[in-house]
């Protein structure tokens, strides 16, 4: 091998771990949100709707607390689909999607199962899913853009 080509794959390599490690950081993370045996938003509730109604008397538009909720319910999911997807091999993106699918569905049937404060809903597992299919769709487009750079 040529010395050239070995340098050019250090950086490879050292970004392959680095988003590894940031996988683990927000699957650990994720996994918390999930698992948490009470809602975590609950000390926020107040506060988020009185911002809320705040933000709706000053003209904004109105958005209300379970849109917001929904939004996070697919902001979750954006990083750790798009992880997944960028350390899988590119052939390989629907098991990313897989993977990130099981996660919010074994979730959502744990909050059923063994966590009473929660609410499980098959709507936050297709949030959930929605937001994986977006992190895997920019990991597709990045690594598109990347190919095509000359």
């Amino acid at each position: 091998m040529r010395a050239g080509a070995c340098q050019r794959s250090r950086p490879r390599r050292v970004l392959r771990v680095a988003e590894a490690a940031a996988a683990v950081l927000l699957c650990a993370g994720l996994l918390a949100v999930i698992l948490w045996p009470t809602p975590v938003d609950r000390p926020l509730y107040g506060r988020l709707v009185r911002f809320l109604n705040r933000l709706h008397e000053m003209g904004f538009p109105v958005i209300s607390y379970s849109w917001l909720e929904g939004a996070a319910n697919v902001a979750l999911f954006i990083p750790i689909g798009f992880l997944a997807a960028r350390l899988l091999a590119p052939r390989r993106w629907w098991l990313a999607l897989a993977l990130c699918m099981v996660l919010s569905g074994a979730g959502e049937l744990a909050q059923a199962l063994f966590l009473p404060a929660r609410n499980a809903n098959a709507q936050d597992v297709l949030l959930n899913d929605s937001g994986a299919l977006a992190g895997v769709g920019l990991a597709g487009l990045l690594a598109f853009a990347v190919r095509r750079k000359p």
